[in-house]
């Protein structure tokens, strides 16, 4: 007996569903759900929606068949990492660092007579005491060994991270290398995004697999650590007892410990610059992979032409001017070779049509687009979602929350790229990771999409754009 059948089993039990009227409602054979709910045949996904509208149990419920139906299909391992993409990728929307306070704390012990403060902590409160209280004193350096779902830890260093101008953050990390062990590695991801996605660059993320982590702590009682510039805190696998020096020799053997490991490790990201990332991208193994990505707004540079870009772009510098001739010629090279996907919101799409703005542009170096030029982009992508020449889904907002307009997240090539395009604040930067099963976790979350419920269908797509053309020809009429 499957997953999937075993939880409509229960579920019509618990209920007292009578099997035939079930059937009937859902249109479909007696036989056919007897046979379902023996695990002898499994359903479609059309079936299930329909067992899932007509069913009359709580929406907890449907949501529990539903997750049984993904576990059933692709497997446990599959469904998990598919909910912490979703999750890591939502987690981009939260409330930004700065509007975060790092909560109270008691005094500092008394020191050692030899000046050396060394103090034994027991249990989950003196241990949050002791963090929140070293990273408010500290304001130059946070390195960091710790592990993943951390929650207050993290919460409490981004808090400070944001807070301070002055303090920068390393994270090591001992990956699993590991297919069937890629959730640890996602975890992580999920704890250091909003750290990545900040307007500060004085974070770093270093990792070493494994099985290439023999020499260092994970094997003693202590294995997980904070070091400032003024302690150490070595803190217990179970998170449940921690020891917090400033003795100089403990000092110093964590210092050691940290520099042979960055010495070992590969960066988790890097942050190439706009021009740098063009480049990379233009090259020939990258155009012929596919392009996927996410962002609040269409991606109506697709189809900017040789005219609307000449209006649109105001070369104040030689400089700018060639970065606009290399981001020309990329796009060119885009349409001639590869078929993206995309996702976007409703919300991307109104600031379009009401304001001509495309979001991921400088809006001091660039100029809105007409209606004119609104009109035809608009067009172009309407006939090329239906002929599935570029498959644009607008997002299940309902199911799905992805982040505003100046964020984008993408598969091109071997990386994960995500860029912030916050002009405001300003935090411009592109994160590129690499890592292999974070990447893989990725792509199949991307290649899943189309058919998922966090995405509208192609028709209802369709009318959401239709409806906003027509809005624009609303305006050009006015």
């Amino acid at each position: 007996m499957s997953v999937f059948s075993e939880t409509l089993r229960n579920i019509i039990q618990e209920h007292n569903i009578v099997i035939t009227r079930l059937a009937q409602s859902a249109e479909l054979d007696r036989t056919t759900l007897q046979h379902i709910l023996s695990g002898k045949r499994m359903p479609n996904r059309e079936q299930v929606d329909k067992l899932l509208y007509v069913i009359t149990v709580p929406p907890r419920e449907k949501t529990q068949l539903l997750q049984a139906y993904e576990i059933t299909q692709h497997g446990t391992d599959k469904f998990r990492s598919r909910k912490k993409v979703k999750e890591i990728i939502e987690k981009l929307t939260s409330v930004p660092a700065s509007r975060l306070n790092l909560p109270s704390f008691s005094p500092v012990s008394p020191a050692d007579p030899e000046g050396n403060a060394i103090e034994a902590l027991y249990g989950t409160p003196a241990i949050n005491n002791v963090i929140t209280r070293i990273l408010h004193e500290e304001e130059e350096e946070v390195v960091f060994f710790m592990p993943p779902g951390f929650t207050f830890f993290y919460d409490s260093l981004l808090a400070r991270f944001a807070a301070c101008p002055t303090l920068s953050a390393t994270c090591l990390l001992s990956l699993p290398n590991a297919k069937s062990s890629t959730m640890p590695n996602l975890e992580y991801l999920e704890d250091l995004i909003p750290l990545f996605a900040l307007a500060k660059q004085d974070f770093q993320a270093h990792y070493i697999y494994d099985d290439n982590f023999s020499y260092g702590i994970s094997a003693t009682p202590l294995p997980y650590f904070v070091f400032t510039s003024r302690y150490i805190l070595p803190l217990s696998a179970e998170q449940d007892f921690a020891i917090l020096t400033n003795s100089e020799s403990a000092m110093q053997i964590y210092r050691s410990i940290c520099q042979n490991f960055i010495s070992l490790s590969r960066p988790l990201y890097t942050t190439p610059t706009l021009p740098e990332l063009i480049a990379a991208y233009s090259q020939q193994q990258f155009l012929e992979h596919p392009l996927c990505f996410i962002e609040n707004q269409p991606n109506f540079q697709w189809y900017l032409t040789e005219h609307i870009l000449q209006k649109c772009f105001i070369p104040e510098s030689e400089e700018y001017a060639s970065l606009i001739s290399q981001y020309k010629e990329f796009l060119a090279k885009l349409r001639r070779v590869i078929q993206p996907f995309g996702v976007f919101g409703q919300e991307g799409l109104n600031l379009f049509v009401d304001t001509g703005r495309i979001a991921i542009w400088p809006p001091a170096l660039t100029r809105p687009l007409d209606v004119s030029d609104r009109t035809t982009c608009l067009q172009h992508m309407i006939r090329d979602v239906e002929s599935d020449t570029f498959p644009y889904r607008l997002v299940n907002s309902a199911k799905f929350t992805i982040p505003h307009h100046a964020i984008s997240i993408g598969i091109k090539g071997n990386s994960l790229l995500i860029s912030c395009f916050d002009y405001v604040t300003p935090n411009l930067k592109n994160i590129c990771l690499t890592e292999e099963f974070i990447l893989d976790a990725f792509t199949d979350f991307f290649q899943q999409l189309p058919n998922s419920d966090l995405v509208h269908s192609k028709e209802e797509t369709l009318k959401v754009l239709n409806a906003a053309l027509e809005k624009l020809k609303g305006k050009s009429g006015a």
